[in-house]
């Protein structure tokens, strides 16, 4: 079973007073009900429900100007209290000029300034597509007492089934009660309060986007709200919707393709990712997201993304970044030649001659499918569902390398491993099992798994750069969540180790370093966790959390990473960089990951990268860089002297280099 918060609603004047809007059943879906609470100590303790009868709430709404005046509506519901919550009353289809009953979602929006003035936006029908009354604009002019109906869904507002019931918001301009704005997959509004409304809104070309001020919205309207500024001189609005949060700024001038900004993309980072990838020389880096298709950057403000729908994985060519693979819904696969600028959908040759459009979903993949690039063949991709299939991309022939076995029911692939120039591959189930192939998909082991692995979806798989280990992660909150392999001459017959946290806590991916042995990484729901000794502790010295806390973590932040990826190239100076993907704060990228930093006060700069040939000038720009266990090399003989207090606030071993050093 779950609950779910729709929405918060604070009193304006008192602070500690919020309510929250619920909605709990089963997972499985049979049953949805919920509720209304109240908290009157900003949070510490919450009311038993506030309504007699459960229903699924989604929206609450407190008049500004009459904070007594309440409404809690939903799923077949709508509750309004007159006595600041203490009691609700039911106020649909109990008389003739009630808000009617037969309507699934509503939501509500009060007019600041006369409280008299409400308008509801019904839902009323998710099973048929070509009804022409799936949507309904309400008024009230008494606080809902009566309502009159304005505007009915004849140009299907909604044009998806269910969307009505997903994707449902209503907004009154506070300087015109005639105003409104409404929507679901796309905006609308009116502006004789309701008798007539147009889209202002196309989310089909949501991601077209020329200038910072010409594209349109994304679609699935969920809330809209005005800048605190809003007045005469400022029409700037907010829209939350499925591609995060859009800024309108001009409501009196924004048309259906101008007059929007996508926060998301510029100066707001809160795209939830999947994946991601940058090429060895970082000329570009991106990844696949949620809702919002995938995207490639060069800088933190210049994002493309080329369609739209759901983004899942993205390869970007290591050596020539000017190649790019990506793959949207059920592993629909896309190619750019001229570094993300556009794409085409990559194609096969089928008998030889036609060619014909990768689009897996037929397979029954996930909806976000894993795909890999070979990490020896560029040109290579591994995409897969119930099967596993090879795309070779310069010769545009696609193998099936994996059968479905149609008499039993084979799960989905979760996740790809491929070394030793094709010819291994390891492949993690949606119930938890692997499967190994010693001859590039021309057999395959029965599926194996060691005692003691959850039966929950493998989340990824990856080899080490000499083909010594492999480490394996699990999802689901346990402490059974990363485990080691070694081949045993076949990897189906190797040796398996636990090398688990002691944190029950979902792992989403795992790296090794590529150049310094024994470190590895892990990306979970709390951040990333680092171990310099192949597994056995974790984050001995986290940068989030006091040292040896439980949940202290090797940074960037406490948020859900969803892939960890590296830039570099092993033997050129400095070394590498590990990138990592989130889900909800974008892309982050570390410093150079260096196990040994150089300090040289004569010839350093703290404009260096720190590493032998590029010392930096002070010991504390070395710390500033160090991540936890690294070792900090001063290579002069003579006294080295610090302006200031440093901070050590991680392990550091220091050596000394051509003769002794004296820290002042």
């Amino acid at each position: 079973s779950y609950i779910w918060v729709n929405k918060l609603e604070m009193h304006p004047a008192d602070p500690d007073i919020i309510y929250a809007a619920l909605a709990y059943g089963t997972n499985d879906g049979t049953s949805m009900n919920g509720n209304l609470v109240r908290t009157l100590n900003g949070g510490n303790t919450w009311s038993l429900p506030l309504l007699p009868v459960s229903f699924a709430i989604t929206d609450v709404d407190i008049s500004p100007d009459n904070p007594d005046l309440i409404t809690a509506s939903g799923n077949t519901a709508f509750w309004r209290s007159t006595n600041g919550g203490n009691t609700f009353i039911n106020e649909l289809g109990i008389n003739g000029d009630d808000l009617p009953l037969g309507g699934r979602r509503i939501e509500i929006a009060m007019f600041p300034g006369n409280d008299n003035i409400m308008y509801a936006l019904m839902h009323r029908d998710s099973t048929s597509a070509i009804n022409n009354d799936r949507c309904r604009l309400y008024a009230s002019i008494d606080k809902g007492d009566t309502w009159s109906l304005k505007f009915s869904d004849a140009s299907n507002v909604f044009p998806r089934n269910g969307f009505g019931n997903y994707s449902n918001m209503v907004w009154i301009d506070p300087q015109n009660d005639k105003h409104v704005y409404f929507g679901g997959v796309d905006l609308w509004k009116t502006t004789d309060g309701g008798v007539t409304a147009a889209p202002i809104s196309d989310w089909k070309f949501y991601h077209r986007q020329t200038t910072p001020d010409s594209f349109s919205l994304h679609g699935d309207q969920h809330i809209m709200v005005p800048d605190p500024d809003f007045g005469n001189s400022n029409s700037v609005v907010y829209l939350g919707n499925d591609g995060g949060i859009q800024k309108i700024t001009n409501l009196k001038t924004v048309s259906t393709y101008s007059g929007y900004q996508n926060l998301v993309n510029t100066s707001l980072g809160i795209t939830q990712f999947y994946s991601g990838s940058v090429d060895r020389f970082e000329t570009i880096f991106g990844g696949g997201a949620q809702d919002n298709s995938f995207s490639t950057g060069t800088t933190s403000i210049n994002w493309k993304q080329y369609t739209t729908g759901d983004g899942a994985y993205v390869a970007i060519n290591p050596v020539n970044p000017d190649t790019i693979f990506a793959n949207t819904n059920y592993n629909k696969l896309w190619i750019s030649d001229d570094g993300g600028n556009s794409y085409k959908q990559a194609t096969y040759l089928f008998g030889g001659i036609l060619e014909v459009s990768i689009e897996l979903e037929s397979d029954n993949a996930n909806l976000i499918a894993p795909f890999i690039m070979d990490p020896d063949n560029s040109n290579i991709i591994y995409l897969g569902g119930e099967r596993l299939f090879r795309y070779n991309a310069a010769l545009k022939i696609l193998d099936t390398i994996k059968t479905h076995n149609w008499t039993i029911d084979t799960p989905r692939i979760t996740a790809i491993a491929v070394g030793n120039n094709g010819q291994d591959i390891l492949l993690g189930h949606q119930d938890g099992s692997i499967q190994y192939s010693p001859n590039a998909g021309g057999v395959w082991s029965p599926p194996f798994e060691p005692a003691g692995l959850p039966d929950n979806f493998i989340t990824d798989i990856e080899f080490k750069a000499d083909m010594t280990q492999a480490l394996i992660t699990v999802a689901g909150y346990h402490t059974d969540h990363i485990w080691k392999l070694v081949p045993g001459g076949l990897w189906s017959s190797g040796t398996w180790t636990d090398i688990s946290m002691d944190i029950p806590i979902q792992v989403n991916c795992v790296s090794h370093h590529p150049a310094i042995n024994n470190w590895i990484y892990v990306g979970t729901d709390l951040g990333i966790f680092a171990s310099e000794d192949n597994g056995a502790t974790w984050s001995a010295t986290p940068l989030y959390g006091p040292a040896g806390s439980e949940y202290g973590n090797e940074g960037p932040i406490y948020t859900e990473v969803t892939d960890l990826f590296w830039s570099g190239y092993a033997g050129i100076a400095p070394g590498f960089k590990l990138w990592t993907s989130t889900f909800g704060r974008g892309l982050w990228r570390s410093n150079w990951v260096l196990d040994k930093i150089y300090v040289d006060r004569i010839s350093g700069l703290d404009s260096n990268s720190g590493t032998w040939l590029s010392p930096f000038k002070t010991f504390k720009k070395a710390v500033e860089n160090a991540g936890s266990g690294a070792n900090i090399v001063f290579v002069q003989g003579s006294n080295h002297e610090e302006v200031g207090n440093i901070l050590l606030d991680k392990r550091i071993q220091i050596e000394l280099n051509n003769g002794p050093v004296i820290i002042q």
